[in-house]
């Protein structure tokens, strides 16, 4: 006799991919008593504290590859520009801006599109298309002879930025509810350790084989990622669209979605950290150049500093979410944007590059846990619907961050000086922990009144 769920009812999975055994991931909904095909029992029934943990590792492996994709050329796209022709120091320094920043600036505009799409036609059909299409425009960068090409296809990538909403919300969609955070904490790793090595990654092969093959490599990897993904992971077959976002069109959901409270405000946090998060990134080369002097290592410890900030990033992802999902994820959030603050500020004092590297890595441990504990929260506002559009307006607002943060970072820096730029990320995160505390106050109080 099948075992009965907790209503007591007979859940009969309809997964193609689970073999026929009971479907205790909580993704297929339970059938009546005597409703459907009866299956029999089987010996090897998956946990239902452990089935989710397939798929999501998968995903992770997945989004690694992607973000690789993203970071590898950072460090040697000025010396690639020469290659294209381009010659003088002026015309490199203008054309490697543009082609950095163009990307997350497309994907900030495209993302709640694609989000939207996922919605509407599955979360796993985005990310599997995104990773063929990344095969060829990837691939294809090693293959220009010109800047303007180069930058077509950067913009091309940005366009398919939507696989992070896609993900995000396919991630929210395969995890039960009570481990939440512990899911999207773990997956906030892949980000880390990708952004982390991606960039000495890149620069190792361009050295040891050509400034070429990274491109080639890379864009073969995305074949890796959509296999992962196509073999791998299922999408979840309760959801559907439902309810009047279903019935919206793609303007009428955002305008609903903005009007959900707490939502834009914590769309508005995303883009605070993530702008808190890059706004250093200019003068940290120059902070670490002023307090060694003239020393070869400049380099070496620059480098040092961002793997140390992504370990300790990567550490604070995963024990954030385990705590967010006991203690209160909207809680722990004002208290690491509270730490951060302290830390960038006293950042700003340094004056040994001791003091720096521990700055940088305690500062890592704050912030590393902050995207995924707003994103936690973001999946307890939204329906499974609505998700995929609902990370992909948030998701705009964190690449628009990304956009802005080295932008003013490096106008402070030049006109007022390095400790001004930390000082400046201290009151943004200051800022934050208001701001989340504040809209935390306001939902409760709402919810009172519905009461």
């Amino acid at each position: 006799m099948d075992p009965p769920d907790s209503r007591g009812e007979y859940t009969v999975c309809n997964r193609r991919s689970c073999g026929g055994e009971f479907c205790l991931a909580r993704l297929c909904a339970p059938r009546p008593r005597g409703g459907g095909m009866r299956i029999g029992r089987r010996e090897s029934v998956e946990d239902p504290e452990t089935s989710w943990r397939r798929p999501l590792y998968l995903l992770w492996l997945s989004n690694f590859i992607a973000v690789l994709g993203l970071n590898f050329q950072w460090s040697f796209i000025p010396l690639y520009l020469p290659h294209l022709g381009v010659t003088s120091t002026r015309a490199v320094g203008v054309w490697s801006g543009a082609i950095m920043a163009v990307t997350p600036l497309v994907a900030a505009i495209t993302g709640p599109l694609w989000g939207n799409f996922a919605d509407k036609h599955g979360r796993r059909r985005v990310v599997i298309q995104v990773y063929l299409a990344n095969i060829f425009i990837i691939g294809a960068m090693g293959f220009v002879h010109q800047p303007w090409q180069l930058f077509i296809l950067r913009i091309l990538q940005g366009a398919l930025g939507g696989v992070a909403a896609a993900s995000l919300s396919l991630v929210t969609s395969i995890t039960p509810a009570d481990r939440l955070g512990s899911a999207l904490g773990l997956y906030q790793t892949s980000n880390f350790t990708a952004a982390a090595i991606g960039p000495f990654f890149g620069g190792l092969l361009a050295d040891l084989v050509s400034i070429r093959f990274p491109y080639v490599l890379l864009g073969a990897l995305n074949v890796v990622a959509a296999l992962l993904v196509w073999l791998g992971v299922a999408e979840p077959s309760g959801v559907r669209p439902v309810g009047r976002g279903a019935e919206q069109g793609f303007f009428g959901k955002i305008w609903t979605l903005v009007r959900r409270p707490g939502l834009l405000s914590l769309a508005m946090t995303g883009a605070m950290v993530q702008f808190g998060v890059v706004v250093i990134a200019p003068v940290i080369p120059l902070f670490v150049r002023h307090l060694l002097g003239d020393s070869r290592f400049v380099g070496t410890v620059t480098g040092l500093l961002v793997a140390l900030a992504g370990v300790a990033g990567s550490v604070s992802a995963v024990v954030a979410g385990q705590l967010g999902d006991r203690y209160g994820h909207r809680r722990l959030l004002v208290f690491m944007c509270i730490g951060a603050a302290i830390v960038f500020g006293w950042t700003g004092t340094a004056e040994t590059i001791v003091q720096l590297i521990a700055l940088r890595t305690a500062a890592g441990l704050f912030i590393g846990g902050l995207l995924p504990t707003s994103n936690a929260l973001i999946g307890q506002l939204v329906s499974e619907s609505e998700r995929g559009t609902a990370f992909g307006m948030t998701t705009s607002f964190q690449m628009m961050g990304t956009v802005l943060g080295p932008l003013v970072g490096g106008a402070l820096g030049t006109t007022l000086g390095f400790s001004s730029v930390f000082w400046t990320t201290m009151v943004v995160f200051f800022l934050t922990a208001l701001w989340v505390y504040g809209s935390g106050r306001r939902q409760a109080g709402r919810e009172e009144l519905g009461t």
